[in-house]
C-alpha cells in the first residue's frame, strides 16, 4: 500500500523526483497540466453555462463569460459567485500548477549549497507559514480567500508527502497510524482550526 501511495505522489508532484536529475520545465508543465484541465472545462463553460444562462444569468456578458472560460474568475470580485460553482478551485488547482515549477527551481537552486532533505523541509514550512497568514489576513474577503496563496498549506502537506516518499522517510506517520486515538485527535484540531480559520 505504501508503494502504491508513493508512486502516486510521484506522479501527483513529478517536479520532487525530477529534482533529481535536472530543473522541471514552466512552459512545458504548465502547458502539460493545463490540457489536462482546460478542454473538459471549456466544453462545460460552453454547454452548461450557457443553458444556464438563459435561466438565471450565469454571466454578464461577453466578458464575464471569457473571464470563466479562461479560468480568472477568482479575480475578479463580481464574478466569484458567478459561472459554475466549483470551477473556483480549479482557478486555484492551475495557479498551483503554473506555481509549482517556480518553487521547485528555487528549491532547488538552495538544495545545490546544503542538504536537499532540509532545504525541502524548510520550504514545505515557509509555504504552510505563509498560507497561514495569508488566511488570517483574508478573513471575510471572498476574493482573497480564493486564490491561491490560502491553499498553500494544502498543497505544502502533499508536497512533503512526496519529498517524503523521494527520501523514503514517512514523517512519523506510521507511528501516528498505529495510534487512532491519535489520529482522531488531529483530526478534531484540524476541524476546529478550519473552523476558526474559514468559518463554520
Amino acid at each position: 500500500m505504501a508503494g502504491i501511495c508513493g508512486c502516486r505522489l510521484q506522479r501527483l508532484f513529478p517536479q520532487v523526483a525530477s529534482r533529481v536529475s535536472a530543473e522541471p520545465s514552466f512552459p512545458r508543465d504548465a502547458v502539460s497540466r493545463g490540457l489536462r484541465i482546460w478542454p473538459a472545462y471549456a466544453v462545460a463553460v460552453v454547454v452548461l453555462g450557457l443553458i444556464w444562462n438563459l435561466q438565471r444569468f450565469v454571466y454578464s456578458g461577453a466578458k464575464s463569460f471569457l473571464v470563466h472560460l479562461f479560468l480568472t474568475q477568482n479575480y475578479f470580485r463580481s464574478e466569484i459567485t458567478r459561472g459554475l460553482g466549483p470551477a473556483w478551485s480549479l482557478v486555484v488547482e492551475l495557479g498551483f500548477y503554473a506555481f509549482l515549477p517556480l518553487y521547485a527551481r528555487v528549491i532547488g537552486r538552495f538544495a545545490r549549497t546544503g542538504s536537499v532533505w532540509l532545504v525541502e523541509v524548510i520550504g514545505g514550512g515557509a509555504l504552510i507559514a505563509c498560507g497561514m497568514v495569508w488566511q488570517f489576513a483574508s478573513v471575510g474577503d471572498i476574493r482573497l480567500a480564493t486564490l491561491l496563496p490560502g491553499f498553500l498549506p494544502t498543497f505544502a502537506i502533499g508536497i512533503l508527502l512526496a519529498v517524503g516518499v523521494v527520501h523514503r522517510r514517512d514523517f512519523g506517520v506510521s507511528l501516528v497510524a498505529r495510534r487512532p486515538w491519535w489520529c482522531w485527535s488531529a483530526a478534531l484540531v484540524l476541524l476546529l482550526a478550519k473552523g476558526v480559520i474559514g468559518g463554520s
